[in-house]
C-alpha cells in the first residue's frame, strides 16, 4: 500500500501507512524533551486497530486532530530556535535561516515574528494601562531599589514638547513617599509636606472624623468633611470612599485616594495648577481595600465652577474672564497630555481676583497620554459643551478662540467639530437607553395586552399595573390616573426610539413618569403616570405657569434637545397651580446638542408658542 505524508512545523514528515491508519494521540512528555534533538519528531500511539475500526467521519476527525497535536507540540519545543534564527535572519526575512525553511505555524504568532512582536507590544501597553489607571508603577519584588526624586524633564528646545509632563513615558508615575500608619490606616504624604506636619494633620483630621464631623456630601459610597485643623476656620477638606460591597478585583487595586495623589504630583510638575493633596490613606483587610482617605486643602476664595454658572458670576466681566481662563486651562491640559474623561465644569475651581483664577481637580478618571489627539481633544470639549448648554454662543466663542490662541480659524473649525462630538455623544445616550428600556430586566419588561377592540404589544415598566393599563387603554384620555398620548403609526424600530427618549428625559425631570409604550396595528400610543390636580396645557394654564414654563424650556436646552417648532401647547401638561410642567409627546423634541442662549432663548421659545397655540396637535415627524 502506499504512504501518507504528513507535514507539520519545522518540514518533518511522518510517514504512516494507508492501509491501518490509526487514530493517534500525543505524547506531551516525552514531546516537551524534543527541543534539544536536533531534527525533533512527535511520538505516535495507536488508539485503534484497522481502518474500519471507526467510522468515516470520526477517523477524519481524529486525523485533524492528531496534525493539530503535532503542530502544538512541535511548536512548543522549538520556540527558541525559530526565534533565534529569525533574529539572526533579520526582520524582513521570512524563511531564511529557520531549519527546514518552514514558518512558524498557522494560527500562532512565533517569538521573534512580526505578529508575535505586535502581540507582546500590544500586552505590554494593556499591563501599563492598568498600572497607570491603578495610579502607580509596580515592581517584581527582586527588581525593587531604592527610589530617588524624580529627575528634570529633558529639554527638547523652545517646542511644542517642551511643556510636557514629566511623566516617564507619557505614564503617571507615583514616587515613592515617606508612609506611615495611623489607627490601622497606612497614610502616604504628598510631595513637600513635611513629615511632621503631615503626621499632625492625619491625626487632627482622624480625631475630628471620631468626634462626628459633619458630612458636606451624603452619597452611597462618598463623604467629604470639613474640618479646622490649624486655625479656626475650616481649612482642609477631608474625602472618603468605601469600597466595602464590592468585587474583590476592584478591591485589590491601588485607592482612587492614591492614584489621584500620584496624577495631582505629576500635573503640577508639569505646570498645571491644581492644589496638591496633603496626604492620602488607605485601610486594608488582607489585602482588600475597606476604605481610603485623602486630605486636602480647602480654599475659601474658590467657587465650584458649576455652582458659578448656576448662580450667576458678579458682573459680565467676570464671566468673560472665567471663560477665557477655562479655555487657556483645558488647552494647557490637553497639550501637556492630559486626556481627562469626564471633563465638566464641577472639575475646576474659580477665583476671582486671584492668580491663577482657574484650578483643576478631581483627577479620577484622567489618563495621561504622550499626545492627545484631535478626537479626543473634541470628545473632551463636547463634553464639556454639554454641562454649559445654557451658554450663550459668545461665551462659547471666546471660550474656544482661548482654547486655539486666538485663532478664528481654528476655533470656527473646532466649533463644527464639537457640535458633530456632542450630537454623536447624545444620539449614543439616547440609543443606550433604548437598549436598557427595550430589555427584559429589573425595571423594564416587554408587554402584550389585549382589549375588545385591538391588540396591543411594547414596553412597559414593572412597577406598572396591567390591570391600570388595561383600564386607561379603554376609557382613553378620560383616566383620571393615566394620561394617554397617541402617536400615530410608528414602525417598531421609531417606537423602541421614543421609548427611550422618553426613558431619558424622565431621569432628567422634563416629564412625568412613562408607564408603557404600545403599539397596534393602526396606531402608538404612549402612557403617562398623571400627577394630582394636573391637566394638558391650554392658552390659560401656560399663561398661569409661564415662568415654570421658560424654566421647563431652559432645562430641556441644558440636557441637549429642544421643542419642535410644530409643536403645540397639547404636547405640555402642567399643574393648575402654574408650578410644574412636563412633556407628553416624545415625538415632539429634536436633538440640539449645543443649545445656547439661556433663558433669554427659552423665554423666545415659549413666546412663540404661545403666540402659535393653535397650530397643528403634536410633532408626528
Amino acid at each position: 500500500m502506499g504512504a501518507r505524508r504528513l507535514r507539520v512545523a519545522g518540514g518533518v514528515p511522518l510517514r504512516r501507512p494507508r492501509a491501518t491508519r490509526p487514530a493517534a494521540r500525543v505524547d506531551h512528555g516525552r514531546a516537551a524533551h524534543l527541543g534539544a534533538a536536533r531534527r525533533p519528531r512527535a511520538v505516535l500511539r495507536p488508539r485503534g486497530e484497522g481502518r474500519g475500526a471507526l467510522p468515516r467521519r470520526a477517523r477524519r476527525r481524529g486525523a485533524q486532530r492528531d496534525r493539530h497535536a503535532v503542530r502544538d507540540a512541535h511548536a512548543e519545543a522549538t520556540p527558541l530556535r525559530h526565534a533565534r534564527a529569525r533574529l539572526e535572519a533579520g526582520p524582513r526575512a521570512r524563511t531564511a535561516g529557520v531549519p527546514g525553511g518552514a514558518r512558524p505555524p498557522a494560527g500562532r504568532a512565533g517569538l521573534g515574528s512580526r505578529r508575535g512582536v505586535a502581540r507582546d507590544r500590544l500586552r505590554r501597553r494593556h499591563r501599563e494601562d492598568r498600572r497607570d489607571r491603578a495610579g502607580f508603577r509596580r515592581r517584581a519584588p527582586h527588581r525593587r531599589r531604592a527610589r530617588t526624586a524624580p529627575a528634570p524633564p529633558r529639554s527638547r528646545g523652545e517646542g511644542r514638547d517642551a511643556h510636557r509632563v514629566p511623566a516617564g513615558r507619557g505614564r503617571a508615575a507615583l514616587t515613592a513617599p515617606a508612609s506611615f500608619e495611623a489607627r490601622g490606616i497606612r497614610w502616604w504624604l504628598g510631595a513637600g509636606v513635611d513629615a511632621a506636619r503631615g503626621r499632625r494633620l492625619v491625626g487632627a483630621a482622624l480625631e475630628a472624623l471620631a468626634r462626628g464631623a459633619e458630612d458636606r456630601k451624603a452619597g452611597r459610597r462618598k463623604a467629604s468633611f470639613l474640618l479646622a485643623l490649624e486655625g479656626g476656620a475650616p481649612d482642609f477638606l477631608l474625602k472618603r470612599n468605601d469600597y466595602a460591597g464590592l468585587a474583590p478585583w476592584r478591591r485589590l487595586r491601588a485607592s482612587k485616594a492614591r492614584a489621584e495623589l500620584a496624577r495631582a504630583q505629576t500635573l503640577a510638575r508639569g505646570g498645571i495648577p491644581t492644589p496638591l493633596p496633603v496626604a492620602a490613606g488607605e485601610r486594608r483587610s488582607r489585602g482588600l481595600l475597606i476604605q481610603c482617605f485623602e486630605l486636602v486643602p480647602w480654599l475659601p476664595d474658590a467657587v465650584d465652577l458649576q455652582r458659578a454658572l448656576g448662580d450667576g458670576f458678579a458682573s459680565a466681566c467676570a464671566r468673560r474672564r472665567a471663560a477665557r481662563a477655562l479655555g487657556e486651562l483645558v488647552r494647557r491640559m490637553h497639550d501637556a497630555g492630559v486626556d481627562q474623561d469626564d471633563l465638566a465644569p464641577n472639575n475646576f475651581l474659580w477665583r476671582a481676583g486671584c492668580e491663577p483664577p482657574m484650578l483643576a481637580i478631581d483627577f479620577e478618571r484622567t489618563r495621561l497620554r504622550t499626545r492627545v489627539s484631535e478626537r479626543a481633544r473634541a470628545a473632551s470639549l463636547a463634553k464639556l459643551a454639554r454641562h454649559c448648554a445654557g451658554e450663550s454662543a459668545p461665551s462659547r466663542m471666546r471660550f474656544l478662540l482661548a482654547y486655539s490662541r486666538g485663532d478664528r480659524a481654528e476655533a470656527r473649525r473646532r466649533w463644527r467639530d464639537v457640535e458633530t462630538e456632542a450630537r454623536a455623544l447624545l444620539v449614543r445616550d439616547v440609543r443606550r437607553w433604548t437598549r436598557t428600556a427595550t430589555r427584559r430586566g429589573r425595571r423594564f419588561e416587554p408587554i402584550e395586552l389585549t382589549t375588545p377592540a385591538e391588540r396591543w404589544c411594547g414596553w412597559a415598566r414593572r412597577s406598572a399595573d396591567r390591570a391600570l393599563l388595561e383600564a386607561a387603554l379603554g376609557s382613553g384620555a378620560r383616566h383620571e390616573s393615566v394620561w394617554m398620548r397617541e402617536l400615530g403609526a410608528l414602525s417598531s424600530r421609531r417606537a423602541a426610539a421614543a421609548w427611550g427618549v422618553a426613558q431619558a428625559l424622565h431621569q432628567r425631570g422634563a416629564c412625568p413618569e412613562p408607564l408603557a409604550l404600545l403599539r397596534s396595528k393602526r396606531r402608538a400610543v404612549v402612557l403617562w403616570a398623571r400627577p394630582a390636580a394636573s391637566a394638558p396645557l391650554d392658552r390659560d394654564l401656560a399663561l398661569a405657569a409661564r415662568s415654570a414654563l421658560v424654566v421647563w424650556m431652559d432645562r430641556l436646552h441644558a440636557i441637549g434637545v429642544s421643542l419642535r417648532r410644530d409643536a403645540a401647547l397639547a404636547a405640555l401638561a402642567g399643574s393648575l397651580d402654574g408650578r410644574r410642567v412636563g412633556l407628553l409627546d416624545p415625538l415632539a423634541v429634536e436633538l440640539d446638542p449645543l443649545a445656547a442662549g439661556g433663558r433669554a432663548r427659552a423665554r423666545a421659545r415659549v413666546q412663540h408658542l404661545l403666540a402659535d397655540h393653535a397650530g397643528p396637535p403634536g410633532a408626528r415627524g
